[in-house]
């Protein structure tokens, strides 16, 4: 196990200067063979003043909702102890959520893991902040979706609702992370001194 990592290591620093510029080329690809495939279906679409309109509102509420996100996520960074500024941390969201639009969700997750981890922060929490913005944002989706069935399932709304808080309380989550936490090998991130905390979620932003 540990050749295998050291060859990992070794791999990544000689590859690592071809990563990003190899991101960007797929991303631009793919983004530009999707608007050539469908340019006459786009071209075919009249937008109305008040189309506009809604189109300019929709852009807004989209990034705004982006820039807090990205927010958010840098306040679970510095819940970790790490000295990250959330203003570097919405930038980071907004540059690697750009891999959302590739074939698979993962990548853009995977950026802002390798950007944590470029800023001094421990792989074993760059990982866990993203696993844990993402899981809140799955979390509220899910609960704003129990609000969209049937008036004669509202019990059963409430009963969703509240075994998802009680799943994301910071004592409950932190316990089953900690359960967790030989698998994501954070005792072998201490021994090579980096920061872990004892308690890897004690409370929420």
């Amino acid at each position: 196990m540990q050749k295998a990592r050291v060859r990992f290591r070794r791999w990544w620093k000689r590859w690592k200067p071809f990563v990003s510029p190899l991101f960007l080329v797929a991303i631009f690809a793919f983004l530009g063979k999707t608007l050539y495939s469908h340019w006459h279906e786009v071209s075919a679409v009249q937008i109305t003043a008040s189309g506009w309109a809604c189109l300019t509102i929709a852009t807004g509420i989209t990034l705004f909702a982006h820039i807090w996100t990205g927010w958010v996520w840098g306040w679970i960074l510095q819940d970790l102890g790490q000295p990250i500024s959330r203003t570097w941390a919405v930038q980071a969201y907004l540059r690697t959520n750009i891999a959302k639009y590739l074939p698979s969700n993962l990548l853009h997750l995977y950026g802002r893991t390798i950007a944590a981890k470029q800023q001094g922060v421990p792989l074993t929490l760059a990982s866990l902040s993203v696993l844990l913005d993402t899981l809140l944002m799955a979390a509220g989706g899910f609960i704003l979706g129990l609000f969209c069935i049937p008036r004669n399932w509202i019990p059963f709304t409430f009963l969703g609702i509240a075994g998802i808080l009680t799943i994301l309380h910071p004592q409950i989550l932190g316990r089953l992370l900690q359960r967790l936490s030989t698998q994501l090998d954070f005792n072998s991130a201490a021994e090579n001194g980096e920061t872990v905390p004892n308690r890897l979620v004690s409370r929420y932003p």
